[in-house]
């Protein structure tokens, strides 16, 4: 458990935002994995079967990349550059790898994960906006080669 959840674990919020943040939760649990782990396919968990780990091991590496890439350009940012060639990277392979993660995680929730009942369904739609929303990836690209010289 991460320190931020370790310290959070305790806090039940009341009301309509404790009600929000224990549905994110809950999503966020689902995305994880713990579906996998529960959804049974002939006579075992599919979170058994290695096709599905490595959609897992491949999204959680995915997520933590981009989580260090952001880091890295708030870093550059608090330190007074530009960083146009990073924000722009971050962007790109972040707002892309959200779509490549909604695509696995819809994958692992078969025919359910288009129910819109599930969390699953609107991920996958607002992964797809995020490509979009803050300037298009060709634009990222775009801004990237120029910071390159091309």
């Amino acid at each position: 458990m991460s320190p931020i959840n370790l310290t959070l674990s305790g806090l039940q919020p009341s009301g309509r935002r404790g009600r929000r943040q224990r549905q994110r939760r809950e999503e966020n649990s689902r995305i994880r994995g713990e579906y996998a782990k529960i959804r049974v396919q002939f006579k075992k968990p599919i979170a058994k079967y290695q096709a599905i780990q490595w959609m897992l091991a491949d999204s959680a590496t995915e997520i933590e990349a981009a989580r260090w890439m952001t880091y890295h350009t708030a870093w550059l940012l608090d330190q007074g550059d530009m960083a146009l060639k990073e924000i722009s990277m971050a962007k790109v392979f972040a707002s892309e790898m959200c779509d490549r993660v909604a695509d696995r995680i819809l994958q692992v929730h078969g025919g359910m994960g288009y129910m819109s009942e599930l969390p699953v369904e609107r991920l996958y739609r607002l992964a797809r906006l995020l490509r979009i929303g803050g300037g298009t990836s060709e634009i990222q690209r775009y801004l990237i080669a120029k910071t390159l010289g091309l």
